[in-house]
């Protein structure tokens, strides 16, 4: 536990991305709890490292008084966890609704939301601060402290622990238990368009062996999904991918430390960990009561009602670690992780968030649906690739089959790529999402999306779109409708041709017909959906829009 090394890591929801996901926060390091991230592109990993040494908070303490001996003083120091780790008590062992115990200043029981573990230097003190916060209805404590702050209740904490020539104080997280005996540590990875090329690991071991003289077993539960989860609620058999019973027993002596690699504990491969959202959840009922059975039920509390009769011993986490490949985008210039970038009249520029002006527009005819083509190249995609609006501007659309083309190899973007569109309800944002490549697999892509504009009168509008392959940029395009003899509908020429598979209309301002040669209506597409491509069989075909017909031969 006490070498800290260069580590890849995605925990839950101090686990992220570069959205609000629930993990440890990707593109960035905090100080906070001791987390370094690092893109190593040149060998294609990320490496993400989380051991708790966070920096800046001293140790808190409890201060007597030497002009009042029996008014004492606490001095709480908190640090945060971003957002991602927790640990809930319950108290029994049926496990259902809300966890009934309070956590006061010490609490850290969201996945969704940063938590404010307190640094403490060990055990002793941690129970010295405690014991006189609980004191604070006796009016003994200066400053104002809940009922929850007692030794009874769970005390989330950044422990000190002895650590090497070059650290000499480190850090891990856990949790004191108070009274309760019903555990569970819950830690998440956000994988989600991510590649894992190595196993996740991380430490654990016994740092206060609590008063039960008796030990405790935790289960190890692993679960994974392509969407977001709520620990404990969402959990089910359904996304369970792994469990070991007895997976870790606490010490009878000593801090009994192992090092978990987790897809191995688990039976399972680093790949199996790619592309989903990974959380560690580790499960205990406790140490046996006095009938020697363990059943999840808190320990009894002394004459004093902030008192234990006896406390569980305290395991804590150190280490996590995660090697994984991040897509890199190459077109357009300059996508990086929450980069704003201007489409620019087809000249994509990067940008800031506050540019209004949203670059150079496009120009596009009023009335009619638009077709506004732009080109997206990746490398080492793992996982979908999601586009849909910051917010809906109704001028913007899709069409629902058409709109993705990938590069034949020569230059052409002709071949229809598989996607699913949902448009916008006149309220709600539209997504266009192309699937992900098989699991444990990686692709490169060289993509034309179009997007259709329509505009009933001239004038601007812009629209800004997401755009997620696993990193996340923003695309922003304006387009200006203008009236003019260059660009209006009744002087440009449809212009008919085929390509493989496909049939295209360019400027057709009524619907596009196809028929085969002896007359056969084959299908019917909307003058945007043409001007991207309707897709058809190789043959010889008849086109009709408008007052123009022509036959095309389709390779």
């Amino acid at each position: 536990m006490k070498n800290k090394k260069l580590l890849l890591t995605a925990l839950l929801s101090v686990f992220m991305l570069g959205s609000a996901y629930a993990q440890f926060a990707y593109s960035s390091s905090v100080a906070n709890i001791g987390q370094t991230y690092s893109a190593v592109t040149n060998t294609n990993k990320d490496t993400l490292i989380t051991t708790f040494n966070q920096t800046g908070k001293a140790v808190s303490f409890s201060l007597m008084s030497k002009k009042y001996p029996l008014l004492d003083s606490v001095v709480l120091n908190k640090t945060t966890t971003n957002k991602g780790v927790q640990c809930v008590a319950y108290i029994d062992s049926t496990r259902t609704g809300t966890p009934a115990v309070q956590y006061g200043s010490f609490k850290c029981a969201s996945l969704t939301g940063t938590g404010n573990p307190v640094h403490v230097s060990s055990m002793a003190s941690l129970l010295d601060i405690r014991n006189k916060m609980s004191l604070a209805a006796n009016s003994t404590v200066t400053g104002s402290y809940a009922a929850a702050d007692s030794l009874t209740t769970p005390a989330h904490c950044i422990f000190d622990v002895a650590g090497s020539v070059s650290t000499p104080v480190d850090q891990v997280y856990g949790m004191y238990p108070g009274r309760y005996k019903h555990l569970e540590y819950g830690f998440a990875y956000n994988f989600a368009g991510k590649t894992v090329t190595d196993d996740v690991t991380f430490d654990m071991s016994t740092y206060d062996l609590g008063t039960t003289g008796k030990t405790a077993s935790y289960d190890l539960l692993v679960y994974a999904s392509t969407g977001t989860l709520t620990i404990p609620i969402a959990f089910g058999n359904a996304n369970l991918l792994g469990i070991v019973k007895g997976f870790y027993t606490t010490a009878t002596s000593g801090l009994n430390p192992v090092h978990v690699n987790l897809a191995a504990a688990i039976g399972k491969l680093p790949s199996d960990l790619s592309n989903k959202y990974v959380y560690i959840v580790l499960r205990t009922q406790g140490t046996a009561n006095a009938s020697s059975v363990v059943d999840g039920l808190p320990n009894g509390t002394s004459g004093l009602t902030h008192v234990p009769t006896a406390y569980d011993p305290t395991i804590t986490f150190d280490n996590f670690t995660a090697y994984f490949a991040s897509p890199i985008w190459s077109a357009p210039t300059g996508a990086v992780a929450n980069v704003f970038i201007n489409y620019n009249a087809g000249t994509p520029v990067v940008t800031t968030s506050t540019d209004v002006t949203y670059g150079n527009a496009v120009n596009i005819t009023p009335v009619i649906a638009n077709a506004i083509p732009f080109r997206l190249k990746d490398t080492n995609r793992g996982g979908a690739i999601k586009i849909f609006e910051d917010a809906h501007i109704p001028a913007y659309s899709f069409a629902a089959t058409g709109a993705v083309m990938a590069n034949d190899g020569a230059g052409n973007y002709n071949v229809p790529v598989t996607y699913a569109y949902v448009p916008s309800d006149g309220v709600s944002n539209f997504s266009l999402t192309i699937p992900a490549p098989a699991a444990g697999t990686t692709v490169n892509d060289d993509l034309e999306v179009t997007v259709i504009v329509t505009k009933a009168t001239v004038g601007n509008t812009i629209d800004r779109l997401e755009v997620d392959n696993g990193v996340r940029f923003y695309y922003n395009f304006s387009a200006t409708a203008v009236a003019t003899a260059l660009n209006s509908a009744t002087t440009q020429k449809v212009s008919i041709y085929s390509v493989i598979n496909s049939i295209i209309a360019k400027n057709a301002t009524e619907n596009v017909v196809i028929y085969s040669i002896d007359g056969q209506k084959i299908k019917i597409a909307s003058a945007a959906q043409a001007a991207i491509g309707i897709a058809v069989n190789s043959g010889l075909y008849i086109v009709k829009t408008g007052n123009s017909i022509q036959k095309v031969l389709v390779k």
